[in-house]
């Protein structure tokens, strides 16, 4: 089982750094945080037993279980649970020091749990800009009627796979990404907020 608080060191460790990256005139307009130590685990309900998965990860987050729905983001309890595909989830949890245990105690013999805290990193990104931004690479429409607050898909950033989530505030978003892509997806980040300035939150 993986211990997320004993990781050594986090997916932009030697790539990037705090700091204003661009324009360096007036507000940024993105920032970007990287959350960390984070507890990542994938949850795919096994077959027959899609109902089960949906009320146990339901309870878990403290929300109603018709709210965990396809291309959905439910928050509660310090719990993100992110749509990613069919009778499949992320659920992402700060504080948390294994987060198989608790998967495990909520969804029983109802899903296959898989740690993935090691593979996974996450970007809080935020700012007036940040929607022009995310438009420069990611593949799917991000106007606001299409994209909604709490909306949760799988996205290509330019040629790599991410996943990408509109928190309920509407102007905040959560990209993630593979952290054997970390200085790809960082690097495609600065340089598309370059024109607007980005203030980014890295832990040392």
């Amino acid at each position: 089982m993986g211990d997320c608080a004993s990781l050594a060191t986090h997916a932009l460790h030697g790539l990037a750094r705090s700091g204003r990256y661009g324009a360096d005139a007036g507000e940024a307009g993105v920032s970007a945080r990287l959350v960390w130590p984070l507890s990542i685990a994938l949850v795919t309900a096994r077959s027959g037993r899609a109902d089960r998965c949906r009320a146990a990860l339901a309870s878990l987050a403290g929300c109603a279980e018709s709210l965990v729905a396809p291309r959905r983001l439910v928050s509660g309890n310090r719990v993100d649970v992110a749509w990613t595909g069919p009778d499949r989830w992320l659920v992402l949890a700060e504080g948390w020091e294994d987060p198989e245990a608790p998967l495990l105690e909520a969804c029983g013999e109802n899903a296959t749990i898989v740690d993935q805290s090691d593979g996974r990193f996450l970007l809080r990104l935020h700012g007036p800009k940040v929607r022009a931004c995310l438009a420069k690479g990611i593949s799917i429409d991000l106007h606001p009627r299409v994209f909604r607050p709490g909306d949760s898909v799988p996205v290509w950033v330019t040629h790599l796979q991410a996943h990408l989530a509109r928190r309920d505030d509407g102007s905040t978003y959560d990209l993630l990404g593979p952290r054997a892509a970390a200085g790809d997806l960082w690097h495609w980040l600065t340089a598309s907020a370059g024109e607007f300035g980005l203030d980014a939150d890295v832990p040392l």
